[in-house]
């Protein structure tokens, strides 16, 4: 009995693995091209693509830990039941009872990973995803600024100063076109200027000083001086419509959902949203629980499946999970469910057909889903 619990613990264990490696590393290079306008053509170490690729890991974690506890529960016994050997361990004297341990064991260890990562790796991910972002924003656009070059990185802005000093962040002889208005074009100029970047607010400041602004509509010419003028980038433009600016509540941390719950009690929907964020953090660890102890009836019940055609049915039973989820989210944000159980009901339909499922495979009575799977596709033919 302890054999059989280990090796099959070893193989949910290194299915596991492959499905979250494999997972993640392609939503994570999705990430990265959408920032791929802050990194090409910059030095941008290998380091720092890694501090990043990091950092944003738990905001997709989250939900990939409870597919990849169900894939690979669900291919294990699949597996094991197209090679028979659920029959030929039945044969030996085990009953389908004894086959629970080791899901059950690894779908707790899964549920005790999501939680981690719910209540503290991805708040603290996302703040350090934000200073590191910022300072390769910083460091990008300084040493883009070089003297006595037009610089259009910046969308609707071009920027040129013939001097730059890369680490106090001062311009020398500085010239900005701001086309961002459709109704005039403003040509700025300005002897000495400095750059400003506020973490805080996700936005950096061209500081310029004792200059001009120049603009011209179709009707008419103004000349401006100025003392010190802000040309505020909000940096969200360049990163692919990533905001940096205010938290929102699937990045904050416990503490601060609970501030933010006493601060936003007089204005229901963003009230709503917090308490739908603080359930959804026990929501989704119970979720590996749930989706783990529902694939070990349907790996069963689906013998002679092939590999391929059982990833893709246990993808559509987690995004019907998802679905779900989703809608639940949304009546829950409209007000039309009450917040503080909606996000519970896909959890309690699956955990009923999760005991449904595994009450017939020990009564002997499999659902036999593929018998019934090929006879609707006979009846269609």
């Amino acid at each position: 009995m302890k054999i059989l619990i280990r090796e099959n613990t070893k193989e949910i264990f290194v299915i596991f693995c492959i499905c979250i490696f494999s997972i993640l590393s392609l939503l994570l290079i999705g990430r990265i091209l959408q920032l791929k306008d802050l990194f090409i053509g910059q030095s941008v170490t290998i380091f720092d693509l890694l501090k990043i690729f990091i950092f944003l890991s738990p905001a997709f974690l989250i939900l990939l830990i409870p597919i990849s506890c169900m894939l690979s529960i669900f291919l294990c016994y699949l597996r094991m039941a197209t090679d028979r050997e659920l029959i030929a361990l039945q044969s030996a004297g085990l009953s389908i009872k004894e086959f629970i341990l080791s899901p059950l064991c690894f779908s707790v260890f899964c549920a005790g990973l999501t939680a981690f990562v719910s209540f503290y790796a991805l708040p603290t991910g996302m703040d350090k995803f934000r200073q590191v972002t910022m300072e390769i924003i910083r460091t990008k656009t300084q040493l883009v600024l070089k003297p006595g070059v037009f610089n259009r990185d910046f969308p609707g802005l071009t920027f040129f100063a013939q001097k730059v000093d890369p680490r106090q962040g001062k311009l020398t002889n500085v010239f900005v076109e701001d086309a961002t208005k459709k109704e005039a074009v403003v040509n700025i100029l300005a002897p000495e200027g400095s750059l400003v970047t506020d973490s805080q607010k996700g936005e950096m400041y061209f500081t310029l000083y004792n200059g001009q602004i120049y603009q011209q509509t179709r009707e008419d010419f103004s000349v401006i001086s100025f003392s010190k003028y802000n040309l505020r980038l909000n940096l969200s433009k360049i990163l692919g419509g990533f905001k940096l600016d205010d938290k929102r509540p699937g990045e904050m941390s416990w503490q601060e959902l609970k501030q933010a719950r006493k601060k936003f009690a007089h204005k229901k929907k963003d009230y709503r949203r917090i308490i739908m964020e603080m359930h959804k953090r026990f929501v989704l660890p119970l979720a590996c629980l749930v989706l783990g102890l529902f694939a070990l009836p349907l790996g069963m019940s689906l013998e002679g499946v092939g590999r391929q055609y059982g990833v893709v049915l246990a993808l559509v039973f987690f995004l019907v999970y998802y679905a779900m989820f989703s809608i639940a989210f949304s009546l829950g944000e409209t007000g039309k469910l009450p917040a503080q159980i909606c996000l519970w009901i896909p959890n309690f339909i699956f955990t009923f057909f999760a005991i449904l499922g595994y009450y017939l495979c020990c009564k002997g009575r499999e659902m036999a889903l593929l018998q019934k799977f090929r006879f609707c596709i006979k009846l269609k033919i």
